[in-house]
């Protein structure tokens, strides 16, 4: 059997091959270059992306700048208004320092002029040492080293004044109107007893008498009565009719009266003389064995014994050193 030849397949195949790779290697290139596109344009829109947001950052930058700026001119503002306000406020501030120095200084001078009369006018240092203490406060208050030497002015006339007496003069005035109260109710060491009445029980029993036996009746009657014969030891008493007595006790009120006026007035002379007057009346025509008597004697001779106007020191210095103080502003 003859067998034909067979033709040779190989550049059939070989090219077969070749238009296939070459296809492959198209739609490779064809997909890449598909794939190429497609990364650009995700690229081109990531950048788009980044840009946008770059943009929306920049813009939020510049916003926040401004809003940066704006808060610090704001800030400038106010820095610059408060311390325009700080400056108004501390020249109130002086002002009102100034105004209430002034008004302590004010209320200091009339204080030492309230003292210079208290102690030379109404001649009570008491008064006066209060007032002069008020003053160095309120000089104190102002914290002005300009007042050193008026307060110390002050401090020698504060001393001055405590060294002077203390005087009770309330206390004297008051023990001066219980004494008065009880002059009308103490009793005389003697007097000569009121003349009988017609009324008397003596009288009416002897009035159917004869004229002779009804003034012997009287007299008998007076006698017993009220007179004593006794051995006389000492000097004999004075003895007080009845309308002296009254002038006495009215006399002694008006001077117990008068040493109260002028204890009160701080009138030294006026005062001796009264209470001098009324202490003696009471030692010599009351009963000293009366427990009242015995203590007005002595209250009153208490009240003889106190220096009741001492020498009063001078104290203008410092109303004068404030004086000078006011002029020179």
């Amino acid at each position: 059997m003859d067998v034909e030849p067979r033709a040779d397949t190989t550049p059939v195949r070989s090219t077969a091959a070749l238009a296939a790779v070459m296809v492959f290697a198209f739609a490779a290139v064809v997909a890449a270059g598909y794939l190429w596109a497609e990364l650009s344009d995700l690229k081109a829109e990531h950048r788009a992306r980044e840009q946008a947001e770059l943009d929306v950052a920049a813009a939020d930058r510049a916003a926040l700048a401004r809003e940066l700026e704006q808060q610090r001119e704001a800030q400038a503002a106010l820095a610059a208004r408060s311390a325009v306000l700080e400056r108004e406020l501390n020249a109130l501030r002086d002002q009102s320092s100034r105004g209430r120095d002034a008004l302590l200084v004010t209320d200091a001078r009339q204080l030492l002029r309230y003292a210079n009369e208290a102690l030379h006018i109404a001649r009570d240092p008491q008064r006066a040492a209060a007032a002069l203490a008020l003053a160095d406060a309120r000089l104190a208050e102002t914290g002005d080293a300009r007042y050193a030497d008026a307060r110390t002015a002050l401090a020698r006339e504060r001393a001055a004044l405590a060294k002077l007496p203390k005087v009770d003069v309330a206390g004297m005035a008051l023990a001066l109107s219980r004494i008065t109260e009880q002059v009308a109710h103490l009793p005389l060491r003697v007097r000569i007893p009121e003349p009988l009445r017609p009324d008397d029980k003596s009288s009416a029993q002897s009035a159917s008498g004869s004229a002779w036996e009804h003034v012997l009746a009287r007299f008998k009657s007076a006698f017993k009565r009220f007179i004593t014969v006794r051995r006389a030891e000492g000097p004999v008493e004075a003895l007080l009719p009845p309308s002296e007595e009254y002038f006495l006790r009215r006399n002694l009120e008006l001077k117990l009266e008068t040493a109260r006026r002028a204890a009160l007035d701080r009138d030294a002379v006026a005062f001796r003389a009264s209470a001098r007057v009324a202490r003696d009346w009471m030692a010599v025509h009351f009963d000293p064995s009366v427990p009242a008597v015995r203590e007005a004697v002595r209250d009153l001779d208490g009240m003889l014994r106190v220096e009741l106007a001492p020498t009063l020191p001078n104290i203008t210095a410092s109303l004068t050193l404030l004086e000078r103080m006011g002029d020179r502003r």
